[in-house]
């Protein structure tokens, strides 16, 4: 934390600021510490401390109209403490330096009034760090608990790490079934295009901190590849990676090229009902036609056709759910448009989860490629709009 920022400051039991007996006084405390981090941000802590005060307040009157005996008031004052201090500790590492280098769950709001829950790590205490942003594949696993997220951070070892919950997943959340066993809300309400409205939403909270240099790194595997594709027009990354993904011109084509004849047969017939009921939250395929209706004709490749930062296409050449053909028709429409930037890996024999042949994972030596080419094309720059000869569409590695 910034001099001045103690957890002493934040909590001081003084009737002026005291974090149980007046939670406005709490609250403008802190408030003052987050002017002190950056003159200006305020308001910034102001919310989140009035919202926080609203849902205590509320949980009060509720659940005690009477006045607490004092074994309670201790309790519950120690139970409230932790709370303002984590909201408050959240203020400073935004606004300042981290206080820890724990990976510190934060919430932003949708316009429906749902909740994004959200993680930053910001890894060392630079006074300036780059974010890279890591996109999580299908299912409702939470990022917080996924092991790719863990592996995928140390590409970058000096950049802050943000990652997104999907709507409907908390990060404890713990699914018997990630796959095929999800929430309600989660069928309802996620697609790649909620995704990519709630990852610009924090990183709008984000990039105005004052340790973020202006570098940008967006990465995504699977069906986070998809949600990365389609957010980098949108927020001028430095370099994105896209892994096990093909981000091609329609799903709905590339889908018949992934899965067996028998299923391929009925998938004419499903788009149809999804295309008559494209809000539903039935399930067809593990995803609901809500999912199916956001994807099925979009273009990814116009997506990534129109980043001018340098970008890394890695497919396995055996991969079932990523498509090899349309991971090809996209390096071969960056070359017929005469583009510079894209840098294209197929790995012979290698699946979705990049397994040779043999069923042994080569996962980490993918990942340690990929680190090399981002830290030669990341560096100091504050933006990857320049092309070189090294970024250049290339065959595929066999």
């Amino acid at each position: 934390m910034q001099q001045g920022c103690s957890k002493r400051r934040l909590v001081h039991r003084s009737p002026g600021c005291d974090a149980f007996r007046g939670i406005g006084q709490a609250c403008r405390c802190t408030t003052s510490c987050a002017r002190r981090l950056h003159p200006g941000r305020g308001a910034f802590a102001q919310r989140a401390f009035s919202n926080l005060a609203k849902v205590r307040r509320s949980e009060y009157a509720s659940r005690h109209s009477a006045r607490y005996s004092a074994p309670v008031v201790n309790g519950t004052h120690r139970v409230l403490r932790r709370a303002v201090v984590t909201v408050a500790i959240g203020i400073c590492v935004l606004q300042g330096r981290p206080a820890t280098a724990a990976t510190l769950h934060l919430t932003a709001r949708r316009d429906d009034g749902s909740v994004i829950y959200w993680s930053v790590d910001r890894q060392h205490e630079h006074p300036k760090q780059g974010i890279l942003v890591l996109a999580q594949g299908s299912g409702c696993l939470p990022a917080t608990k996924n092991p790719n997220i863990d592996r995928a951070k140390r590409l970058l070892p000096e950049f802050a790490v943000v990652t997104v919950e999907k709507y409907g997943v908390r990060p404890g959340d713990a699914p018997k079934d990630p796959m095929g066993g999800c929430s309600a809300t989660f069928y309802a309400h996620h697609t790649v295009s909620q995704r990519v409205a709630d990852y610009r939403r924090v990183l709008a909270e984000t990039k105005v901190a004052p340790w973020w240099d202006g570098r940008l790194v967006l990465l995504g595997g699977s069906e986070g590849g998809a949600a990365v594709s389609k957010l980098a027009p949108r927020v001028r990354p430095t370099a994105v990676v896209i892994l096990s993904t093909a981000p091609g011109r329609s799903f709905r084509k590339g889908f018949k090229l992934m899965v067996p004849p028998e299923v391929a047969a009925q998938a004419d017939s499903e788009f149809a009902k999804i295309e008559s009921d494209p809000l539903s939250a039935k399930t067809w395929g593990g995803n609901s036609y809500r999912w199916w209706a956001d994807v099925l004709d979009h273009d990814f490749t116009a997506d990534v056709l129109s980043v001018n930062a340098p970008i890394l296409l890695v497919q396995g050449e055996r991969d079932k759910s990523a498509s090899v053909q349309d991971a090809r028709q996209v390096r071969d429409d960056f070359a017929r448009a005469g583009r510079c930037n894209l840098t294209y890996w197929e790995f012979a024999g290698y699946d979705h989860q990049m397994q040779d042949a043999s069923g042994a994972s080569r996962i980490d030596e993918v990942m340690q490629r990929i680190a090399s080419w981002l830290a030669e094309r990341v560096g100091t720059r504050q933006n990857g709009d320049e092309c070189s000869g090294r970024d250049r569409a290339s065959r595929p590695s066999r």
